[in-house]
């Protein structure tokens, strides 16, 4: 027998255990999925404990301990967006904050291993009270606000709730780590609505970040070109009007139909692979087109198609 708010109820007294089989391992894109436990069912005043790992086969093995406690918890949760690469994920360490005061609460929490959520308590601060940071990956900190690799001074110091990534205007904070760079940016959702007992679920997405430098090269083997050069003369005396040879930068097939390029930008033209713009550099750092003129008076000529991303959502 359990005494509860509602009265006396009769209850197993052992060991309840369930074996859950069978869940797909990867969706249609062949990523992997990653399953949690929730507990959606049971008293408020008593506080679950979810000790997770993983197991040889890949599955999880979960322990929940439930026994009285006072006070509020919320689930923190990290995703990652990197094709799965699972061997280079470190653990990562968050740190639960009070928005008022923008003091941490409680102990840092540390995520990793295969297991990447975790309830964790938060007193008698309601879920609207707080935000969540992650401040190391690994034995790498990381910014507490919006930060760009190699722009300014990174803030490692001063913790500042951030604007989640349903926001335009989102916090964006990039930084390094062993294997990889990374952008992270924060989420909330509610886990669990109408069964009874809802969590406020408080997440960190770390997106893998990467480049990819074209360099193209152009050589006509023509001779001395003077039929070439006679072309590109016919075409200078038409003006504007006239057609032009580009190299023109295209998304290979098969590619999202969520990907965007831009053509002919006069501040130069971005890539967008269904996250941000990124703008196409030359090999000096200046804005550069996704069309690019070819000289045909000119033997030999080469086009930059640089800083492009190597990445997607996923």
């Amino acid at each position: 027998m359990v005494t509860t708010p509602e009265g006396v109820v009769i209850a197993e007294t052992g060991d309840w255990s369930s074996v859950i089989s069978e869940l797909p391992e990867y969706n249609e894109e062949g990523l992997l999925y990653e399953y949690f436990l929730l507990e959606t069912s049971g008293y408020r005043d008593y506080f679950p404990v979810c000790e997770t790992s993983r197991i040889e086969n890949g599955g999880y093995h979960t322990d929940v301990y439930n026994g009285p406690g006072d006070g509020n918890i919320i689930i923190v949760q990290k995703y990652w967006t990197d094709s799965s690469d699972v061997q280079h994920r470190e653990n990562v360490t968050l740190q639960i904050y009070h928005k008022g005061d923008d003091l941490p609460i409680g102990e840092p929490v540390v995520l990793g291993d295969g297991v990447w959520q975790r309830y964790v308590s938060i007193g008698e601060y309601e879920p609207d009270e707080v935000y969540i940071l992650e401040t190391r990956v690994g034995n790498h900190s990381v910014p507490l606000t919006s930060y760009q690799l190699g722009e300014g001074v990174p803030n490692y110091d001063d913790p500042q709730e951030p604007a989640l990534s349903s926001d335009p205007d989102y916090t964006a904070i990039q930084y390094e780590a062993c294997y990889h760079r990374y952008e992270a940016t924060y989420g909330r959702e509610t886990v669990g609505a109408g069964s009874g007992i809802e969590q406020e679920l408080y997440s960190v997405t770390n997106r893998r970040l990467g480049n990819i430098n074209l360099k193209v090269e152009k050589e006509w083997l023509d001779g001395e070109g003077t039929r070439r050069r006679e072309i590109q003369k016919e075409l200078e005396e038409i003006g504007a009007d006239a057609p032009r040879l580009v190299m023109e930068l295209q998304f290979g097939p098969g590619s999202s139909d969520q990907y965007e390029m831009t053509r002919d930008e006069p501040g130069g033209d971005t890539v967008d692979l269904a996250t941000y713009p990124v703008a196409i550099l030359d090999d000096q750092g200046n804005p550069a087109g996704s069309r690019q003129e070819v000289d045909l008076a000119r033997r030999e000529s080469v086009s930059y198609f640089y800083n492009l991303p190597k990445y997607d959502i996923h």
